[in-house]
């Protein structure tokens, strides 16, 4: 799934560092972390996480002039990007701690890996356990006039931790909302998706967004709160033959001293 241009690539290219297994390991590290963070951010559903490639790395160095090691497969570079990480959108997104940066990407240089993407922007790496195959690394930023920039890795500890700290905070918020907004909060993840798009075009629409959503959930909302049955995929479980769940613990009978 390549979509980035040429001269995307180049800067990129430019910004890889040689990263120690260390290193390697801090950074997926805080990959993992800020996939949490987005994903209970966007009310558990996959959103400001979107990975993509790979992109061949074609140009000549004296280890591999055709970019391939010896009887080895070509290199590769696979970004996974982290976006949304500075909302102040949704009505939940205000927390105490806050990321270092509006979006983050991982540009990962390896070998003799091959990426497999998925149409949710997910993707998966054969071998999966790819740690020794990464040759170079980067973490990078894009301002806002689309300058791609290099993070410092002295950083990451620091992004790590607003990352688990503001997830937590999110996760705690979540455990008080009421049975109405259990519902309605999804409204607010579709008008921010619709946000998205008037952001490119610099089109501020956000609050008019939001009423539209509000508006059109209304009569929805309500009839979900008056239903007192249980939704369908509930009830359909209810219905299983047998436990649904294996018991905490076996079932004493009579014989090992249970009441019967």
């Amino acid at each position: 799934m390549p979509i980035l241009p040429t001269e995307a690539i180049a800067r990129l290219r430019a910004l890889l560092v040689e990263a120690d297994p260390l290193t390697v390991k801090r950074l997926r590290r805080l990959a993992a972390t800020l996939e949490l963070y987005a994903f209970i951010l966007h009310g558990e559903q996959r959103d400001g996480l979107f990975a993509h490639g790979p992109y061949a790395l074609e140009e000549c160095d004296e280890e591999a002039p055709t970019g391939r090691r010896p009887g080895g497969m070509p290199e590769v570079l696979v970004i996974r990007e982290f976006t949304d990480l500075q909302n102040a959108y949704l009505p939940w997104a205000q927390t105490r701690a806050r990321n270092l940066y509006p979006n983050l990407a991982l540009a990962l240089r390896l070998r003799e890996v091959t990426a497999r993407f998925d149409l949710f922007g997910g993707v998966r790496f054969d071998p999966p356990e790819y740690a020794d195959r990464v040759r170079a690394v980067a973490l990078v930023t894009v301002a806002e006039n689309w300058e791609i920039r290099a993070v410092p890795f002295e950083e990451i500890e620091e992004i790590e931790r607003r990352a688990a700290d503001a997830q937590m905070e999110l996760y705690q918020r979540a455990l008080s909302w009421s049975p109405r907004f259990k519902i309605e909060y999804g409204l607010y993840l579709f008008a921010n998706h619709m946000k998205a798009f008037f952001d490119l075009a610099g089109v501020e629409a956000g609050e008019r967004i939001r009423r539209a959503f509000e508006e059109a959930a209304a009569p929805f909302l309500h009839r979900l709160l008056a239903d007192a049955e249980l939704p369908s995929i509930w009830r359909f479980m209810a219905t299983t033959e047998g436990d649904f769940f294996y018991p905490v613990s076996a079932p004493i009978s009579e014989r090992e001293g249970g009441e019967g």
